[in-house]
């Protein structure tokens, strides 16, 4: 799928984007959103979170709950004086497109909308009923959309909070992924293959809005980004990551969640430091990824352990760091800093697949 879109107002740009994007993929969100609940079963051998092959009603309430504490948390983030303006304005970029999805999947034409950036689509602008998690055959809503965008958060949230003392279980994570990186000469190799269930509908997603070209593997319909965070943009990034699976860590739903610090870095990274950056804006315990980085324009690899990552089997979130070649380095959690890098000076040979185990 491709889409196309220009508008002198960004926000407007973004929203048409997403409504043509929910258009071409319609009912196949819906599909997608049933999908993944199943997937979510099938593929935990525990059955954690949903314990049964449908979620129940108190499973898609936790979901909804948890969904809409973040998602207002997302919109204060926006709002605050302390946010960067620009990272503020180039997240509102992406909520847009994730109501314009809504809207096109929903609406026969587009809203009219305040594009002018000082509107959000609040809890207040939606109905009751679209703020609600559902499963068939229940009608899509917007938090759907947002289940689907942000299932690795919070299926995080979901497997590492406090349990019963007679409650059995690894805690972990479902899926695994391998990523590859390897520079030979004047050419960068990266690869990737994600183990996702048979109900997956992933598919090659290319966005390009006013000037901003992104292409990914999306891994189901209706994501403003990829899921499993494989591709390239026109600024000469190309990216893709490994999940470290932990057996415990800690998560919070008052955060910014990965869907959008990845998002905002495939999107908008013009550079490793920019990437780097979008992805440490936030530790969240959710979502804990390796990646690994090309810059084409001036050939640099490099990779990182996600911020939010910790080594195997330690129950305390790590600073992100960064290391070359090979090395990994991690720092008990304290105020956010990135550790900045540079390319060592000799050059490199290969660099070893990382994959999760």
């Amino acid at each position: 799928m491709t889409v196309v879109s220009k508008d002198q107002k960004n926000l407007k740009a973004e929203y048409r984007a997403g409504f043509v994007q929910g258009k071409l993929q319609d009912t196949t969100i819906v599909s997608a959103r049933d999908n993944t609940w199943d997937n979510a079963y099938l593929t935990d051998p525990d059955h954690g979170f949903p314990k049964q092959p449908q979620p129940s009603r108190e499973e898609l309430k936790r979901a909804a709950d948890l969904l809409n504490a973040n998602y207002g948390y997302f919109l204060q983030y926006l709002r605050s004086p302390a946010t960067d303006g620009t990272t503020a304005e180039r997240l509102k970029r992406l909520l847009f497109r994730m109501l314009g999805i809504y809207h096109g999947a929903t609406l026969q034409h587009p809203a009219d909308l305040d594009f002018s950036g000082h509107w959000l689509p609040d809890q207040k602008y939606f109905k009751h009923t679209e703020l609600e998690v559902g499963y068939e055959p229940a009608p899509l809503s917007f938090m759907d959309v947002y289940y689907l965008n942000a299932f690795n958060d919070l299926s995080d949230v979901i497997s590492f909070a406090p349990k019963p003392s007679d409650a059995t279980g690894s805690g972990g994570g479902r899926e695994k992924c391998s990523a590859f990186l390897k520079r030979s000469g004047g050419e960068v190799i990266l690869t990737h293959n994600s183990w996702m269930g048979f109900l997956s509908q992933s598919m090659v997603q290319t966005l390009a809005v006013n000037g901003d070209l992104l292409t990914v593997n999306a891994a189901p319909p209706g994501l403003i980004g990829s899921g499993t965070d494989f591709g390239y943009n026109n600024k000469g990034i190309m990216f893709n990551e490994t999940t470290h699976r932990l057996k415990q860590t800690f998560t919070k739903v008052r955060g910014l969640w990965i869907v959008w610090r990845a998002t905002l870095a495939q999107q908008f990274s013009a550079s490793i430091d920019d990437f780097f950056g979008a992805i440490s804006l936030d530790n969240t315990g959710s979502y804990l990824n390796g990646y690994m980085v090309a810059g084409a324009k001036n050939k640099e690899p490099g990779w990182w352990k996600c911020p939010t990552a910790a080594l195997r089997f330690t129950v305390r979130p790590v600073a992100p760091t960064r290391s070359p070649a090979r090395r990994w380095t991690a720092t008990p959690a304290r105020p956010a800093t990135i550790t900045r890098w540079s390319p060592p000076t000799t050059r490199w040979g290969s660099i070893s697949p990382h994959r999760s185990r």
